[in-house]
C-alpha cells in the first residue's frame, strides 16, 4: 500500500469528503446507458512512463472488519467497514496496454463480487491522451464532459454517477480524478459523453 505525505493524506481526506451535488442521479431515474457512438472512450497518453501509469496489476486486499485505503498510481480504491463478508483479494488490471481495445481504465476480479456497502473508485485524469495540447478552456470542456463508465461488453455503457475531484499539489501542479460509488465488479473505464455528461454526483 502507498503511503502518502501527511499534507497529501489530509487532502485526500478532504476530497474524499466531497458528496453529492444537486445533479445527483435519483434512483428512480435509474443509470443512464449510452452506445459506443455516444461516447468518446479515453486512452493513455504515449509520454507517461510505465511508473506514472501504474500499469501493473494492482493486489488488494479488502477486509471486513477495516475500511481500505489503497492509492497506486492512477487507481484510488477505498472500502468502507464490512463491505465484504470474508476476506477477498482485489485485483484491478489496468487496460490502457490491451493492443486490441486500450481503455482508460481498470478491468476487475473477482468478477461478479458484490459489496454489501458502496466502494468508491477513483481514475486519476492525469495521463489522458485526448486532453493533450489543450488549453485551459478547451480542457475544461473536456473534463466537464469526463464520464465513469461500467462496460456491460455489449457494446453498451452504463454510467457511474461520479465527480470531478481537483488538488494543487505543493509545486502547483493541478491534479484531476474523477470518482464514482460502485457495488460491484467489471470493467470501469473512462470516456467523454455527451456535453454536461460529466462530474454529476459521485458520493
Amino acid at each position: 500500500m502507498k503511503v502518502l505525505h501527511p499534507l497529501l493524506g489530509l487532502m485526500a481526506a478532504v476530497l474524499l469528503m466531497t458528496g453529492c451535488s444537486d445533479t445527483c442521479m435519483k434512483d428512480s431515474e435509474g443509470p443512464r446507458i449510452f452506445s459506443a457512438d455516444e461516447i468518446t472512450l479515453l486512452t493513455a497518453s504515449r509520454s507517461a512512463g510505465k511508473a506514472d501509469r501504474a500499469d501493473d496489476d494492482h493486489f488488494i486486499l479488502v477486509e471486513p472488519e477495516v475500511s481500505t485505503y489503497y492509492s497506486q498510481g492512477l487507481l484510488t480504491f477505498l472500502t468502507p467497514q464490512y463491505s465484504v463478508e470474508e476476506p477477498v483479494e482485489v485485483v484491478a488490471r489496468w487496460m490502457g496496454d490491451d493492443e486490441v481495445e486500450p481503455a482508460y481504465g481498470f478491468d476487475f476480479d473477482p468478477e461478479g463480487l458484490q459489496f454489501a456497502r458502496p466502494v468508491r473508485l477513483r481514475v486519476s485524469l492525469d495521463d489522458v491522451a485526448e486532453y493533450e495540447g489543450l488549453d485551459r478552456r478547451q480542457y475544461e470542456e473536456m473534463i466537464e464532459q469526463a464520464m465513469l463508465l461500467y462496460d456491460l461488453e455489449d457494446g453498451n455503457y452504463e454510467e457511474v454517477p461520479s465527480t470531478i475531484l481537483r488538488l494543487l499539489d505543493p509545486d502547483g501542479r493541478m491534479h484531476v480524478w474523477i470518482q464514482g460509488v460502485i457495488h460491484h465488479f467489471s470493467k470501469y473505464i473512462v470516456g467523454n459523453g455527451p456535453p454536461g455528461g460529466g462530474g454529476n454526483g459521485g458520493e
